[in-house]
C-alpha cells in the first residue's frame, strides 16, 4: 500500500505485542486478507520456526475476512501510523535528536507538562522507550527516557 514501508525481521523483532499493524501483502501471498486490514502484534511477537522469523498477528478489521490469527511473514505488514499530537511529535524530534529526554527538560524547552502521557502516546503509536530512573546530586529521583 501507499506510503506503508514493509517491515523485516529486524523492525519486527523491535515491535512490541499490541502495536498496530496494517496488511499490504507485499509478499503477494494468496491469503483472503484485504490489503489495508488491521491488525496488531500478538502476545509472542516474533517467534522463529523452521529457521524463520514469523510475525504473531492478531487481526482486529473486517477487511481479515476471516483470516486466522497466528504466524505470517513480516515483510506482509506495516506500521499502522496515526497522527501524534504536536507535543508527542516534539517529544519525538528531541528524542531523535538528542538521544534522551527528561520532565525537566521536556518542560523548560518544550513546554510539554505531561511528559509521561506523552511518552504513551508515542508508545501506543509503536516506538519502543525504555525509562529509566535516575539520580540527580541532590539525592532527587527522575525518569529519563530513551528510543530504544
Amino acid at each position: 500500500m501507499k506510503n506503508h514501508k514493509p517491515l523485516n525481521t529486524e523492525t519486527a523483532r523491535a515491535l512490541k505485542p499490541g502495536t498496530k499493524l496494517v496488511f499490504i501483502n507485499a509478499g503477494r501471498n494468496t491469503v483472503s486478507a484485504l490489503n489495508g486490514a488491521l491488525c496488531k502484534v500478538g502476545p509472542k511477537g516474533t517467534f522463529t520456526q523452521f529457521g524463520r522469523t514469523w510475525l504473531d498477528i492478531i487481526w482486529t478489521s473486517p477487511e481479515a475476512r476471516g483470516q486466522n490469527d497466528g504466524g505470517y511473514h513480516p515483510y506482509d505488514f506495516a506500521v499502522a501510523h496515526r497522527s501524534l499530537a504536536p507535543q508527542a511529535r516534539e517529544v519525538l524530534k528531541m528524542l531523535k535528536e538528542a538521544g534522551r529526554i527528561t520532565g525537566v527538560q521536556a518542560w523548560n524547552i518544550l513546554k510539554v507538562r505531561s511528559l509521561p502521557r506523552r511518552i504513551s502516546d508515542l508508545k501506543e503509536a509503536g516506538y519502543n522507550i525504555k525509562k529509566a530512573m535516575k539520580e540527580d546530586h541532590t539525592g532527587q529521583r527522575y525518569a529519563e527516557y530513551t528510543l530504544a
